[in-house]
């Protein structure tokens, strides 16, 4: 039950796709870009975003959640 009605399909599927890449980054990176016509996620700039954008969003977690198509739907499976 859990599986079928709470999983996020995008994080447990996630899977890079062909000529797409990680890369570490470095602190003037961008956490996207393209370089020789590939994309690439550079995972420190990708990291140090996260931790300015992660505890605004908890902030207001609980409006953003209660007010979501996907708690939504979530409640229509309960």
């Amino acid at each position: 039950m859990i599986y079928d009605n709470y999983r996020n399909l995008l994080s447990h599927n996630t899977v890079l796709a062909s000529e797409n890449f990680l890369d570490i980054g470095n602190e003037k990176s961008s956490v996207f870009e393209i370089r020789n016509g590939c994309p690439y996620i550079n995972l420190l700039p990708f990291l140090n975003k996260s931790k300015i954008v992660v505890p605004q969003f908890l902030s207001k977690a609980k409006k953003i959640v209660r007010n979501s198509k996907q708690m939504e739907n979530i409640l229509k499976k309960s």
